[in-house]
């Protein structure tokens, strides 16, 4: 008996014995050979550990991970014979609400913030422009 995940075979009694013995490997061996999401794998896995006939005469059908130029990672739908265009998260990994290197622009703005706020602190302390009680020490 063989379990058929996208189209790849794995001997039943082999991943059955894998899976009873180290059920991280048999993830790994699931992982590396369909090329398949981690959580798709361990879904695999956890059911054959669970019932091991769940997948009997059945052919198992997983979206299949593909590196792309960039690092980043595209996503590749496949339904039997056809595959559906590859689709792609909007979002920048590691983009963060602060730069690492801002531009030359905003740091002069918070350089003449800095200033105008340390000269108003000091004409505040020396001539007392708002009338505080530690004005004019």
């Amino acid at each position: 008996m063989k379990i058929i995940i996208n189209d790849i075979e794995f001997p039943k009694e082999e991943l059955l014995k894998l899976i009873r013995e180290s059920k991280i490997q048999a993830i790994k061996m699931v992982l590396e050979a369909t090329n398949i999401g981690l959580k798709d794998a361990k879904d695999i896995i956890d059911d054959l550990a669970n019932d091991p006939n769940c997948y009997d005469s059945k052919h198992i059908i997983k979206e299949k991970r593909t590196a792309i130029d960039n690092g980043k990672f595209q996503v590749s739908i496949e339904n039997g014979t056809s595959t559906n265009s590859a689709r792609t998260k909007g979002r920048n990994a590691g983009a963060h609400v602060l730069k690492a290197n801002p531009s030359k622009r905003a740091l002069i703005i918070g350089i003449l913030f800095l200033a105008i706020l340390l000269f108003l602190i000091w004409a505040e302390l020396s001539v007392g422009i708002f009338g505080s009680p530690f004005a004019g020490s």
